[in-house]
């Protein structure tokens, strides 16, 4: 089984390309917190990137929604791919998603209107809720992408 379920915060904006059959493509790196307690008792955060790859319709949502500084929850798989330049071997690695939840803060709430700030996806979720979070991962028909 090859499964991944992580949050974080973009560490750039989306890029969006196009394979040359047409396909669209878009990548982001996010940064994942995690809290430890060290040996003498306080705690400490460790950051990881990572490297997400979207494709076709979610790939086109995710270059026109998000930016860097923004929350979201993936679903995906593990990747790595090797490749070879002028003769040095490398492994690129990453998730490819298969589901991205944009996720808001509900103290920022939505702008009142599109003049205010630019479109935001429709789906706003307190990830502290877990029965909304349960229903998204349930009901694939709930995702707008």
């Amino acid at each position: 089984m090859n499964k991944i379920y992580i949050d974080g915060r973009l560490s750039q904006n989306p890029e969006a390309k196009y394979t040359p059959n047409q396909k669209a493509v878009t990548t982001f790196n996010i940064a994942n917190n995690e809290n430890v307690l060290k040996p003498d008792g306080t705690w400490a955060t460790n950051t990881t990137f990572y490297k997400v790859v979207t494709w076709n319709k979610l790939a086109e949502t995710c270059a026109k929604h998000l930016k860097k500084g923004d929350s979201v929850f993936i679903e995906g798989k593990i990747y790595k791919r090797p490749y070879e330049v002028k003769g040095n071997k490398y492994i690129d690695s990453g998730i490819t998603a298969e589901k991205v939840v944009f996720v808001t803060p509900i103290s920022k709430g939505l702008p009142k209107s599109a003049k205010d700030e630019p479109q935001q996806p429709d789906l706003v979720i307190d990830m502290d809720d877990t029965e909304a979070v349960n229903k998204i991962f349930k009901d694939d028909e709930t995702i707008p992408f």
